[in-house]
């Protein structure tokens, strides 16, 4: 099994972490870490979180979930792009945002006071959400960016954001909350 998570354990590697430091922050020994990043052995769970919370290694986790199809929309990884940040901003994100903004204008003309859609419509809300979708990775790997060169502690935007979205009355599971602050207090 050769996937998404061996290929970015092999791009962890040449970016310069040793499969031993990636093996002691995971807790297994440096041969398994070398058979996961040949995809020779399939990585369990624990190991995923263990890198990307004593590692820092969110890539991993964008991997999993998208090897697994655990995401609900499961994109690529973007590490084909310059790692200069503001290079991401003005070629990518910037980019696609203006194009996702007007698809969701599209999508709100499309779907206002329909409960169905005809076949060419469904063509056309599937071109607008694709549109919406594009922007799914560059923003992800933007974060991971932001995390890695900065410092930038996701686990504080993302609490940060659940808390808004409860308050806005968005969300009303309170496994999240409850989720949000276990997580916190590892």
């Amino acid at each position: 099994m050769s996937g998404t998570v061996s290929k970015a354990l092999k791009n962890l590697n040449c970016e310069g972490n040793t499969y031993s430091e990636m093996a002691r922050l995971a807790g297994v020994s440096p041969s398994t870490m070398c058979r996961y990043a040949l995809g020779s052995r399939e990585v369990s769970d624990d190991i995923i979180v263990n890198l990307a919370n004593n590692g820092g290694f969110d890539e991993l986790k964008l991997a999993y979930l998208s090897e697994k199809k655990l995401d609900i929309i499961n994109v690529p990884i973007m590490n084909n792009i310059d790692d200069n940040i503001q290079t991401m901003i003005f070629r990518i994100i910037s980019k696609e945002i203006v194009e996702a903004v007007e698809a969701f204008k599209n999508i709100s003309r499309l779907t206002m006071n329909k409960k169905t859609l005809n076949n060419q419509e469904m063509d056309l809300l599937y071109d607008y959400v694709e549109q919406v979708v594009d922007l799914i990775p560059g923003i992800k790997t933007f974060l991971i960016r932001l995390k890695r060169v900065y410092g930038l502690d996701l686990q504080k935007v993302d609490n940060k954001e659940c808390k808004k979205f409860k308050q806005r009355g968005y969300v009303i599971f309170e496994q999240i909350e409850k989720d949000a602050l276990q997580s916190t207090l590892k």
